[in-house]
């Protein structure tokens, strides 16, 4: 069963910044952040999300997977790609939303985001809010 199409921006800094938007909201209503997993429901009614998570969770239809926890694989394939992107850019690897040469801005957003990455590893780390919709006002600033 594929989960309903979510509706997300093609460009990467508009896609990042909707990430932020939600993940910041799914903190704000009491879900906690962990980057271990996309949605995964918990026994107080709230959930655990990633970034991408939170986007899913903002949708919704996320309890109609056909698991108790939820992934991209659930959604269509344009869906399924940009929350995939949305996890990429949060460890500040954006070389599957950016086109071949484009190599200087792949270069800089990594590094704007990896300057101010967690300790969790890299698989779990994630940035601060501020330095991701640097990173979004960045790509903007070159049309991406």
């Amino acid at each position: 069963m594929t989960l309903p199409h979510i509706d997300l921006p093609d460009k990467p800094s508009e896609l990042l910044r909707v990430a932020v938007r939600d993940a910041q909201a799914a903190e704000a209503a009491g879900h906690t952040l962990d980057m271990r997993g996309w949605v995964v429901p918990r026994i107080d009614g709230t959930c655990a999300v990633c970034m991408a998570g939170a986007v899913m969770l903002r949708a919704g239809e996320w309890r109609r997977a056909p698991f108790p926890l939820a992934s991209p694989i659930d959604y269509d394939e344009v869906t399924h790609e940009r929350l995939t992107s949305i996890d990429e850019m949060r460890v500040g690897d954006c070389t599957g939303v950016l086109p071949y040469g484009a190599g200087d801005v792949i270069r800089r957003f990594c590094e704007i985001v990896s300057a101010d990455m967690n300790d969790d590893g890299l698989e779990y780390a994630r940035a601060s809010w501020d330095t991701y919709l640097r990173a979004a006002d960045y790509l903007a600033s070159e049309g991406y």
